[in-house]
């Protein structure tokens, strides 16, 4: 909570996300979802997050944009790898 508060960039968002409350972010659950069009979709228009990150980085309060190719696709795909050798493991 204290890197949270102390991350000035991020002030609104911490104390939007903090309206339901501390209790709210105690416990993780990660869960199995279909997948989701933001990052599946192969067309060349982008998604709200990438355009709304380009309205802040202009506004100066952010250096750059989280972009899907960069950023979300490989993480999607880090996370998929990390759960399928979980279950291989369990398989075993």
């Amino acid at each position: 909570m204290a890197a949270a508060h102390g991350y000035s960039e991020l002030r609104d968002e911490v104390e939007s996300a903090l309206r339901w409350g501390v209790d709210a972010y105690r416990v993780e659950c990660l869960r199995p979802v279909g997948t989701h069009p933001d990052l599946e979709d192969a067309s060349h228009q982008p998604p709200f997050y990438e355009e709304h990150g380009e309205r802040q980085v202009a506004a100066g309060y952010y250096t750059r944009v989280l972009r899907r190719r960069q950023h979300l696709v490989p993480l999607r795909d880090a996370l998929r790898e990390h759960v399928d050798r979980c279950e291989r493991c369990q398989e075993r």
